[in-house]
């Protein structure tokens, strides 16, 4: 089993911890960030042209992945935290969150093993119910 990544952050006196992403997590990121989301089909996508990219979604996409240390990403207010991190986290701790996240949560590995499973799983179900050949 690969070994998870954490991140610590100072952002406005209070200390913030990035992980990889839980299942609300990225349901929340769908949700709220990326849904109407445009991204341009690119392999060079980094963090300037992200943050470009999320416009003003970028606060509340900050709020769902970070969590407050010694708290659970399931006991966040999501919109009041997303206030207080556009003012509070600087631009160069934005980029290096965003950076961050790519090394957290491998969204291209995910994509990668996803589209795997789905294979598996047709597969799987174009078997089921079909007899030999005669």
């Amino acid at each position: 089993m690969a070994d998870k990544k954490e991140f610590k952050y100072e952002i406005g006196g209070r200390v913030f911890i990035q992980r990889p992403l839980v299942l609300g997590q990225l349901k929340q990121l769908i949700d709220y960030v990326m849904k109407d989301l445009v991204v341009p089909d690119t392999e060079s996508l980094d963090p300037m042209m992200l943050i470009e990219i999320l416009g003003d979604k970028l606060p509340l996409g900050l709020a769902i992945i970070l969590t407050e240390e010694g708290k659970s990403p399931k006991d966040k207010d999501i919109d009041q935290l997303a206030k207080d991190l556009y003012f509070e986290i600087t631009a160069e701790q934005t980029m290096e969150v965003i950076a961050d996240f790519f090394v957290c949560t491998p969204v291209t590995s995910l994509l990668s093993t996803f589209t795997m499973k789905m294979n598996e799983v047709r597969k799987s179900l174009m078997g089921i119910g079909s007899n030999a050949s005669v």
